[in-house]
């Protein structure tokens, strides 16, 4: 069922970038950071359905998780001051860095289902056996 419902928002989202690139007109910078936005979401939708059909992509997932983030920041400072400072930007590309090398290194978020822990909250090797479900199940209290 959640492959349908991931397969739905990857078309919607598709739908949504092609409604805003389709007019021959100048991309603003609002319109830029929305397109992102909607790109790095329907990536996401995308690697979800996928994942229910058996492949793991979850890294990618994680990758473009930070892109989405980083633009929805970027939406509510065009929205409430019209321009992004330059240290915002700084302190993102900063945030990013830190958070690719990380996730290049073992470190995935966490991931909860029916109060079991999917995957452990911290650095661990990209092969080590602790990253798969059948070995977490540490349920929260």
């Amino acid at each position: 069922m959640y492959s349908y419902l991931f397969f739905g928002l990857t078309i919607l989202g598709l739908f949504s970038i092609i409604e805003n690139i389709k007019g021959i007109q100048k991309i603003s910078l609002i319109k830029f950071y929305f397109l992102i936005f909607l790109f790095s979401i329907t990536f996401n939708s995308a690697i979800d359905f996928c994942y229910e059909f058996g492949y793991d992509f979850k890294m990618y997932g994680a990758i473009f998780r930070l892109f989405t983030t980083i633009s929805a920041v970027n939406l509510f400072y065009l929205f409430a001051h019209g321009t992004i400072p330059k240290l915002v930007i700084y302190i993102e590309v900063f945030l990013f860095i830190i958070y690719l090398i990380a996730i290049l290194y073992g470190f995935r978020f966490i991931e909860l289902h029916w109060k079991f822990h999917l995957n452990s909250p911290h650095l661990t090797p990209l092969n080590s056996p602790h990253l798969t479900r059948a070995n977490c199940p540490r349920q929260i209290a």
